[in-house]
């Protein structure tokens, strides 16, 4: 049995979870900063509103 007991949650068990949660998040993001800029490419925007992404880059 190499389950994890609830008092070593503080432990690997819980670390690895939180690697999960920060790498998907990671993703998510990247993901939804390729499709910005994907529609900032294909929806030019006009000149009085300024570019969403360049701010950030």
């Amino acid at each position: 049995m190499n389950r994890c007991p609830p008092k070593s949650l503080s432990g690997p068990c819980l670390l690895a979870l939180l690697q999960l949660l920060i790498y998907s998040l990671s993703l998510c993001l990247e993901s939804f900063l390729y499709n910005l800029a994907l529609l900032d490419m294909l929806i030019p925007l006009t000149e009085d509103k300024p570019n969403i992404l360049s701010r950030y880059l």
